[in-house]
């Protein structure tokens, strides 16, 4: 018996042997395909329009200078506006409750009453004062007057709500408890144990019990501090930092010569293309 090659059988390549394909195969549709491919990456090959260029190194420089702090000194006067004055004025009296021996109570209070509660300031005159904020459940008008001679004791008029009608009280300090003090309204009618804990709750108590009036103010509080530490932390990102700035010039000069390089270089070739004009 003897055993032939395969290709000796006579095999008809070309009529037997086929491939099919359940999806037609042709050259139309493969260019299209091809020329489509073609189209997105000249798409991505694009260059970025000379305009879009020029207006982002405009942005970029624009604002580098913009926000550099001699820069910022000629924009903007250094003049400190009536609100600041006001709140400056309040805090130099504020540092006169300050004791040189004993507990600052006072000191205490009104330093926390302006960081928790943020209050609106007024001048009424010499060492007086119209503060208003919200607690909770209820709008103040606290009008004071600071005496740096008794510095446990500071009083005024008050007014709670937007229809009520102000009434005298007294704040009394203790010179032993920086926490807790008392107010008197009315000359002494109404009596009240008002306290703030480190948390900055101030609060209130009756019947043996004590009741929170600004949770609002102490979360808002809460969440300034939050966000004052994450700014903190990137502020080496910011025009405060010299060193940064420093950067943020070197990139520029960086940007700018590239693109001194990039308009020398598109000169460069319209000229070699004015000289030498392609023939059909």
């Amino acid at each position: 018996m003897k055993i032939l090659p395969i290709n000796t059988v006579g095999y008809n390549y070309n009529k037997n042997l086929n491939f099919k394909s359940s999806i037609p195969v042709n050259q139309n549709s493969y260019d299209s395909f091809d020329n489509g491919e073609n189209d997105n990456n000249s798409n991505q090959r694009k260059p970025l329009p000379e305009w879009a260029r020029k207006a982002m190194i405009f942005t970029v420089v624009f604002f580098a200078f913009k926000n550099d702090p001699t820069v910022q000194n000629l924009l903007y006067s250094n003049e400190p506006s009536e609100d600041e004055k006001t709140r400056n004025e309040f805090f130099e009296d504020v540092q006169k409750m300050r004791k040189e021996e004993g507990k600052s109570s006072s000191f205490y209070h009104l330093n926390r009453l302006y960081d928790i509660e943020q209050p609106e300031i007024k001048t009424l005159g010499d060492n007086r004062y119209s503060l208003e904020f919200n607690l909770d459940n209820q709008k103040i008008q606290l009008e004071m007057k600071l005496n740096e001679k008794n510095k446990d004791t500071i009083s005024g008029r008050i007014k709670t709500g937007e229809n009520q009608k102000f009434v005298n009280y007294k704040a009394i300090f203790s010179p032993d408890s920086i926490e807790e003090f008392k107010i008197l309204l009315n000359d002494g009618e109404e009596k009240f144990l008002i306290g703030r804990d480190t948390n900055g709750e101030l609060y209130k108590i009756e019947n043996h019990k004590k009741e929170i009036l600004n949770n609002e103010n102490v979360e808002k509080y809460e969440q300034y501090l939050e966000n004052l530490e994450t700014y903190d932390d990137l502020r080496f990102f910011t025009n405060e930092n010299s060193l940064w700035r420093k950067l943020n010039y070197i990139l520029l000069i960086f940007i700018l010569y590239n693109e001194y390089q990039h308009d020398k270089n598109r000169r460069k070739q319209k000229n070699n293309t004015d000289d030498n004009p392609s023939q059909d």
